[in-house]
């Protein structure tokens, strides 16, 4: 009441001072004139993007038009502009018939010619501009495509073997999205596998300008296969890589699945994971050879293609062995220490100890009994007997259901005592031949005669005759050990040359150096905990990696056969072995032998023996 009263008192106020003529006064209005025409129109609720259906047995979709005026039957003439003719049939009148406030504009279509995922844009306007209404759109344009009916089942683990058998870098499982056809039940793609989560791509190596896709036909769990052929939007700088299957390629030449079961040429999908048998994918790249341009190849080489799906939990068969050091026991005897994990899954595993480096014979000369092993079944450390110095591998096999499954490998430099004598830098001075494992294809380094001499600061040393470096400076930090750190060296002719570390697992280091020692026997080797394991070599100018090794020893010249070896006038021509990136190593097996997979940069060259079946 309080509130009324205010307002009551205020109105008089405004009268006092207006006059009360001005209160009384009632205002003129004028009502807007409605239209006498039929007011057509379509509703601002169009959608201006629209879904068509995803039933390929539709051909048609239906447009809204109103009217106010429905008294009389009416023609509508409609302006129509259509991206795709070819594909949208669009009719320029419509129809109202008497007491129809409502009607359809009927656009039919071919959805085979559309595809999915293909959007076109139509606009459709009211002709006679006497017909239409102030009060509603007189215009309708969207764009109208099939959505493609895929569902996203979260990220997938996925091994690449098309890649991986066309240039011979190495296993590495990664993350991946995949869709499964909401329509087709067990027909499945992958999302840009060959985009931005491939570990060995660059930026710049795909086209990220839309979705690439490969698609994996497993409605037959026993008749999997790639249709032919998927583009996959990534070039290495020989065309574009497209992938597919043997049986795909087949299929779309008019065979059917249960014919290409029978011929071996499919894939399965078992408990979650999709394979396929070796040499049953196809890949291609459209500018190689250049002489027969987009040439089809064998892929899947290695066995390594795998499709694991989310929340699928492969059984753990994997281990990791590290160098521990030496033991001696009360009687002076001596042995190399094994520090052994084991995955969850593993029933047994032998360790060996090998002299040199990790090879295919090494690894399954332990898994066939003719390399003697200690057979453990669980982690920990292991001790095996060893009376000489040298290079050696720890070869840890492990098995499941009497079969062998993984393997794990660590080299190191094992001394048996003249290493605790710790010689002054004098005696690091001299001729030496270098020798050491490539970081690209693990082949043997051609012997290279070097010399090492006093550096110009104190406690330093330099390193001269080492492939494309003019010099390498090493450091002398205390009595017994030379380091040498990542550094930039001087230029090598027009290039410039960096030099880093290399990581037991392969990976470029920029921080962490290389520690040596030197033996009695004058040998300089990398000491049993130097972390970084051997060196590589980049040039921003020529474009990336041009030489790296691992394992490096120096051997005075006094000590071998090579002294007779004479120091080149010149490095040879610098060629890039690869483009920059991380160094990976994997291992795998693949029919039944376990392969020591190579220590392979980000690209490396393509196969030279590679013969395109078409």
């Amino acid at each position: 009441m309080k509130t009324f009263n205010k307002i009551t008192a205020s109105l008089f106020v405004l009268c006092l001072l207006f006059g009360f003529n001005s209160c009384s006064e009632k205002v003129a209005y004028d009502p807007a004139e409605l239209p006498g025409n039929a007011q057509v129109y379509f509703p601002n609720t169009l959608a201006s993007t629209v879904a068509l259906s995803q039933d390929m047995s539709v051909t048609t979709y239906n447009v809204n038009l109103y009217r106010l005026d429905k008294s009389s039957a009416l023609t509508v003439n409609l302006t129509v502009q259509n991206e795709s003719p070819d594909i949208f049939t669009v009719p320029t009148t419509a129809s109202f018939a008497a007491g129809q406030d409502s009607t359809s504009i009927p656009i039919t279509y071919d959805p085979v010619a559309l595809g999915y995922d293909t959007y076109k844009s139509i606009s459709i306007s009211i002709s006679d501009e006497s017909l239409t209404s102030p009060y509603g759109n007189t215009v309708y344009s969207f764009t109208a495509g099939i959505p493609a009916p895929w569902k996203s089942l979260g990220m997938a683990t996925y091994t690449d073997d098309f890649v991986s058998s066309f240039f011979g870098i190495t296993k590495s499982p990664y993350q991946v999205e995949i869709e499964e056809n909401l329509l087709t039940p067990g027909l499945f793609r992958l999302v840009n596998p060959y985009g931005a989560a491939y570990p060995f791509n660059d930026p710049g190596d795909w086209d990220d300008s839309q979705d690439y896709y490969m698609v994996i036909n497993a409605v037959d769990p026993d008749g999997v296969y790639i249709p032919h052929p998927q583009p996959s939007g990534m070039n290495w700088g020989y065309g574009n890589f497209s992938m597919s299957s043997v049986a795909g390629l087949d299929i779309s030449r008019g065979s059917t699945v249960d014919a290409e079961k029978a011929a071996g040429n499919c894939g399965k999908f078992e408990n979650g994971v999709i394979t396929f048998p070796v040499k049953s994918l196809l890949v291609s790249m459209a500018s190689y050879p250049a002489s027969s341009p987009g040439g089809w190849y064998y892929a899947n080489n290695n066995g390594w293609f795998q499709v694991v799906m989310p929340g699928v939990v492969l059984a753990d068969y994997s281990s990791s062995v590290e160098y521990s050091g030496r033991y001696t026991d009360a009687d002076d005897n001596m042995f190399a220490v094994a520090n052994v994990t084991l995955g969850a899954d593993v029933e047994y595993a032998k360790v060996a100890l090998v002299p040199g480096s990790v090879s295919d014979d090494a690894v399954n000369g332990v898994d066939d009994g003719s390399i003697n092993s200690v057979q453990i079944t669980a982690g920990g450390q292991v001790q095996i007997p060893c009376s000489l110095a040298g290079r050696y591998t720890f070869i840890v096999v492990t098995y499941a259901n009497g079969v062998s499954q993984d393997y794990s490998d660590v080299s190191f430099n094992f001394t048996t005592g003249d290493a605790s004598v710790l010689y002054p830098i004098e005696d690091f001075y001299g001729d030496y031949i270098m020798t050491g494992l490539s970081v690209f294809d693990d082949s043997q380094m051609t012997p290279i005669p070097v010399t090492i001499a006093a550096g110009t600061d104190p406690n330093t040393l330099v390193i001269t005759g080492i492939t494309y470096c003019a010099s390498v400076t090493a450091t002398f930090p205390v009595k017994g050990y030379m380091s040498i750190a990542p550094q930039q060296l001087a230029d090598y002719g027009k290039y410039d040359i960096t030099w880093n570390s290399v990581t037991p697992d392969f990976e470029v280091d920029n921080d962490d150096a290389l520690v040596f020692t030197r033996l009695g026997s004058g040998d300089i080797v990398l000491t049993p905990d130097s972390y970084a394991i051997g060196y590589i070599l980049s040039s921003q100018v020529a474009g990336g990696y041009v030489d790296g090794y691992y394992n490096i020893s120096f051997s005075p010249v006094s000590n071998t056969a090579s002294s007779s070896i004479a120091k080149s006038a010149a490095s040879p021509a610098l060629k890039v072995k690869a483009k920059s990136g991380d160094i990976r190593k994997h291992t795998n097996k693949a029919n039944g032998k376990f392969v020591v997979s190579k220590k392979g940069a980000v690209k490396k060259a393509l196969k030279s023996n590679l013969t395109p079946l078409f």
